[in-house]
């Protein structure tokens, strides 16, 4: 397993070609079992208006609501690489020492599980996963990915 920080403002992923880049660097990600701990370094804001907003006589709830939305959509990516790669997303804080700590403890152990489907079954979709802890301790925390791929298998 191999961890990787993306610290970045985030982008918004409104076209095609960006929403077919994200998915296949995630995709890539996960078959060489990368993990990406993305971190919005912007930290706190309040998001409304500043001294040096100009809002050129417009409306201030949708000067303020665009705002909002073009933050928001910026993360969305940010969140995405993360969360699909099975890594965590950290955002509005300004403690960034907090983020890097609790990447570093998540990885310092952990077991990684695999299955095989059975014969006939590879068929190279996404299949959505629920393993069942064998701990039923609430103190014992575990996560998981959502879905994996069942690559079909290469013929002898």
């Amino acid at each position: 397993r191999k961890v990787s920080v993306f610290i970045s403002e985030g982008c918004r992923v409104l076209q095609t070609q960006t929403t077919s880049d994200l998915n296949n660097t995630i995709a890539r990600a996960t078959r060489a079992n990368v993990v990406f701990y993305s971190i919005d370094p912007r930290g706190l804001d309040s998001l409304g208006l500043t001294a040096a907003d100009d809002l050129g006589g417009g409306d201030v709830g949708e000067f303020l609501a665009e705002r909002r939305n073009r933050y928001f959509d910026s993360q969305d990516s940010l969140s995405a690489l993360a969360n699909d790669t099975g890594g965590k997303f950290f955002r509005n804080s300004n403690d960034l020492k907090r983020g890097l700590e609790g990447m570093l403890e998540e990885n310092s152990a952990y077991y990684v599980l695999g299955f095989q489907p059975e014969e006939g079954k590879w068929d190279g979709k996404y299949h959505t996963l629920n393993p069942v802890s064998p701990v039923s301790s609430p103190s014992i925390p575990y996560e998981q990915r959502e879905s994996g791929q069942i690559k079909r298998r290469a013929e002898p």
